[in-house]
């Protein structure tokens, strides 16, 4: 037999008794039951089943089929198998086992459903089903688990399969999402466990804007309709991109600088090049030692000591300092850090100048010196011993090392422990008579001695820029700030909301006049301060703008309010806000129940509550009967505690007229719930009727029943008084009833029946008058003489007609009274 995959199914093995057996599931690889017979189930549960002398005894086995077995290889083999003990019952039976053949179940359902993972927008989508058969299947498709189709019948692809397509046209990114198909197959009433897969549609890249005084290049360049671009940005000549990422990629529609801070993708600005107000050159030389180096020993103090008098050897050679537009910075050596221009590394010691352009900074003049600078040290012998010569050889110094005659830090100049004598001094601390002989040179001219170690190069230079104010340093390029932006640190800053700025380069930006405001970062013009309000809470929804934004008087605004609650009567509406003063909110008009009994005579209270906020205006509320305007008078109460305006009229003496649907609305807005209101009433027949005396009669009387649960109770009064028994009536037995036997005058009278409901109140119907039809007085037997003159009286309560008959037969006479005279013997009877 079939089984559906995914769906459990259950299978039976049914052995007689008594005795009780013991029921084993196996699992086989081929119908042979001795095929690998494996035990699947053991000690499980037996139902017993009797029928006179027969005694049955079952098991159930639950069979599920994955929906990714393939359904011409993957088997389900099933067999099940007794085991009874001895028996000595009125047959005596010493045991034994019995198994039932192999059944066969094949898993039928879907085996195959293909379709695109990513497909582009406006295009179609096509969805390939292959289902297995016998028996013949129907296709029913869905999306993210909500129906799509009917039951559709699919083509015969195979002796054994059935194959179904389902397209889908101009697909848009909202229908991303999971597809999948059931099978609902001929005799089952359950459909297959869906089988589904996802589906990304993909817009096309959107368009992106190069910057003012910038440009792209796009591969493809024409990107329209495009799900995967490639962009490279670039600033016109004299600008410079603000920031350092030029390349930009778009990968399935969506480019990779989009984000929730960048929605509408936009790039970095291109800002103009500026001068910069200084430029620096840092020049570091290496050199090898032969023994370990250091910037602190005494040779590296000498050395940091007298390394601006060797630089400062150089400057004849360099053509801004000839002209004045540069010079070696003497306030670089004044550090307090040994390590600041100074740097020690095994043998190798690095020493650092610094040059600065101040002048004609529109050009670049550091950077020509470099190989001036190169040339110096690599011609120039760095002697310790005749730097300080020259350096002491001044009129004003009586020591070579001294604040004032040497520019070394003054922690240097009190480690050396300068000499008082006018001569060089120079007191040798570890090793006299060595300063002399102590020559540092560039450790390329060492004969390869560090040549083959790369970590150290024995030249190395640093550039860098000091930008004026309201200009910021990019890749060692000075660009001002725009107009609408403002320089503080090394950023351009956007001007906030409330403040403009119209002139390029400038450290602030200008607070608009007093009750305006921009309504965007980043204004560049007065004109964009205009008056504005905080936008309003909506209440129960949301607004673009949201809630306390900046808002544009004049602007128009979007409201969406939540489920059940209107703005307008409408869910979402576009306004324009027109002054700080208005009421943008969505309400809540709502009926306080949705459901009234009231009984005839009675009184009804309408209330309609509306959910806004409490500086709403006080608008009135109308109440329609059946969509029919219903006039009522009313009382407002608002609790403001809640946010709850509250309308309510009372509807008095209630009448079936009443029953019906109502509605209420308040300004524009109209209740999002109708009361619906009962008139509980009785249907009972009033009036007058009459009867016979002696005959039977019943009286009935229906109520209107509220609800299934309701306590409604019936009672019978006479002229008044309590007559037979209370009875209760019910959703499904609303009618009671009065049954009168044998009627007598004593009967006679105003019937009238009363309904009580629980918790609501009664209702008493009309009355109903019988009169029972009778004589009024009896006849009686006479004994009278011939000749005599006899009177019979017969009266009733009802007709002066009144019929006699003797021994049955009708006279003629009509009349309460029947007069007789001369009686003679053909009167008797």
């Amino acid at each position: 037999m079939s089984i559906l995959r995914g769906i459990p199914t259950d299978i039976y093995c049914t052995f007689d008794g008594p005795p009780q057996p013991a029921i084993h599931w196996y699992s086989h690889s081929s119908t042979n039951w001795n095929d690998s017979p494996t035990m699947i189930r053991d000690n499980i549960q037996i139902q017993r089943y009797s029928s006179g002398q027969l005694t049955l005894y079952q098991s159930k086995l639950t069979l599920t089929a994955d929906n990714s077995a393939d359904g011409n290889s993957f088997k389900l083999y099933r067999s099940c198998k007794a085991s009874y003990g001895s028996y000595s019952g009125t047959v005596v039976f010493s045991g034994g086992s019995v198994n039932t053949d192999v059944a066969v179940f094949t898993p039928i359902g879907i085996t195959s459903l293909t379709g695109p993972s990513k497909v582009r927008a406006g295009s179609s989508a096509e969805f390939t089903a292959i289902a297995e058969s016998p028996p013949v299947p129907k296709f029913i498709w869905f999306y993210n688990g909500i129906r799509l189709t009917d039951e559709i019948s699919g083509a015969l692809k195979t002796s054994s399969q059935y194959e179904h397509v389902y397209t889908k046209n101009s697909m848009r990114v909202v229908d991303s999402g999971r597809y999948g198909v059931s099978l609902l197959y001929t005799g089952y009433t359950t459909p297959t466990e869906p089988v589904s897969l996802y589906t990304t549609v993909i817009e096309s890249c959107p368009t992106l804007s190069a910057p003012t005084n910038g440009f792209l290049s796009c591969s493809p360049a024409n990107y329209q309709g495009v799900s995967d671009v490639s962009c490279t940005l670039s600033c016109d000549q004299g600008y410079q991109l603000q920031g350092s990422k030029s390349r930009y990629v778009c990968a399935d529609g969506v480019w990779e600088h989009y984000g929730i801070l960048n929605p509408e993708n936009k790039l970095p600005k291109c800002l103009r090049v500026v001068p910069p107000a200084v430029r620096t050159l840092t020049y570091t030389t290496r050199y090898y030692l032969s023994w370990v180096a250091s910037c602190t020993d005494d040779i590296g103090d000498y050395a940091r000591a007298g390394f601006y008098y060797f630089m400062k050897g150089a400057d004849s050679n360099i053509p801004c300092v000839a002209t004045g537009d540069c010079y070696l910075n003497q306030d670089y050596f004044r550090y307090t850090d040994p390590l600041a221009a100074c740097s020690a590394v095994g043998r190798v010691l690095a020493l650092s100048a610094q040059y600065i352009q101040n002048k004609n900074t529109n050009e670049n003049k550091l950077a020509p010196i470099v190989s001036v600078l190169n040339d110096y040290v690599a011609e120039t012998v760095f002697n310790l011993y005749s730097v300080f010569a020259a350096a002491s050889c001044t009129t004003s110094c009586n020591c070579c090392i001294k604040d004032s005659c040497m520019l070394s830090p003054s922690t240097t100049t009190s480690r050396l422990k300068c000499s008082s004598y006018s001569n060089i001094g120079l007191r040798k601390r570890s090793a006299p008579d060595q300063l002399s002989q102590i020559k540092l040179v560039p450790e390329e001219d060492e004969g390869g001695r560090i040549g083959k170690d790369d970590t150290y190069s024995s030249l190395n230079k640093e550039e860098d820029v000091v930008c004026e104010e309201g200009s910021i340093s990019v890749r060692n390029l000075c660009v001002e700030c725009e107009a609408g932006t403002y320089q503080t640190g090394n950023e351009c800053l956007v001007c906030p909301i409330g403040s403009y700025q119209s002139v390029a380069g400038m450290t602030s930006c200008i607070p608009c006049p007093k009750s305006t405001s921009t309504v965007e970062a980043g204004s560049d013009s007065s004109e964009n301060c205009v008056g504005i309000c905080l936008m309003p809470d909506v209440g129960h929804g949301s607004s673009s703008p949201p809630r306390n934004w900046l808002t544009e008087i004049g602007s128009r605004v979007t409201i969406w309010c939540d489920n059940g609650y209107t703005i307008n009567g409408r869910t979402s509406e576009i306004i324009t806000f027109n002054s700080c003063e208005q009421v943008v909110s969505c309400s809540s008009v709502k009926i306080s129940v949705d459901k009234a009994s009231v009984v005839e005579g009675g009184e009804v209270k309408l209330t309609c509550t509306l959910s806004i906020s409490s500086d709403s205006p006080n608008e009135p509320c109308t109440w329609y009967y059946n969509n029919k305007f219903l006039t009522t008078t009313q009382s407002t109460t608002f609790r403001e505690s809640t946010s709850i305006r509250e309308y309510t009229t009372t509807l008095t003496k209630i009448h079936s007229d009443y029953a019906g649907f109502y509605t209420c609305r308040i300004g524009s807005d109209t209740s999002t719930n109708s009361l619906d209101i009962k008139v509980l009433g009785i249907v009972f027949e009033g009036g007058n009727k009459l009867m016979a005396e002696g005959d039977d009669i019943k009286l009935y009387c229906g109520a209107e029943i509220p609800e299934r649960n309701s306590d409604v109770q019936l009672r019978w009064t006479l002229n008044d008084i309590p007559v037979g028994n209370e009875e209760a009536l019910t959703f499904n037995s609303p009618v009671g009833s009065l049954y009168i036997s044998s009627a007598d005058p004593s009967n006679e009278g105003e019937y009238r029946c009363i309904v009580t409901y629980s918790n609501i109140g009664y209702v008493i119907s009309n009355p109903l008058s019988i009169t029972v039809l009778g004589f009024r007085n009896s006849l009686y037997d006479i004994t009278t003489v011939s000749g005599a003159t006899v009177t019979l009286e017969c009266t009733t309560n009802y007709s002066d007609k009144t019929l006699w008959s003797k021994e049955g037969n009708l006279l003629e006479e009509t009349g309460s009274s029947l007069t007789i005279s001369n009686v003679a013997s053909d009167n008797v009877g």
